[in-house]
This record gives C-alpha cells, structure tokens and sequence, in this order.
C-alpha cells in the first residue's frame, strides 16, 4: 500500500516510483467509498474508455471475491 499526500493548495503529491510507472495525468473518479485514480493520456475520449475499462475490471474482481 501507498500513500500519497495533499498539499494546502490541493496538490496531490504522488512518489517517484508511481509517477515513472503511471505518468504524471491522471482521471480523479469518485465512488461511494472513495476516490480512484486512474492514468490518463489527456484526451477525453480515450481516457473515457480507460476509466470504463478499468471499473469493469474492479467490479469483476469484487464478484469473484463475493463468491469464494
């Protein structure tokens, strides 16, 4: 696990290590629990996609674990 900290002026300040493996753009998505952030290129239309891709991702694997 990692932390990441929020500067006063709402900076979010991420490690080294995530931004060389992730990039330094990210799409912030809201959920019920929280926040997610996912890596974005900076063009609406395939980011769009990522996000979607990867929350189908999330709610597969929760169903798996709802199961076993």
């Amino acid at each position: 696990m990692m932390y990441a900290n929020c500067g006063g002026d709402g900076t979010l300040y991420l490690d080294d290590d995530i931004r060389s493996r992730y990039g330094e753009m990210f799409v912030v998505v809201e959920t019920d629990d929280g926040i997610l952030l996912v890596p974005a290129e900076g063009e609406p239309e395939k980011d769009a996609k990522r996000v979607a891709e990867f929350l189908r991702g999330v709610r597969r694997d929760n169903r798996v674990e709802a199961t076993e």
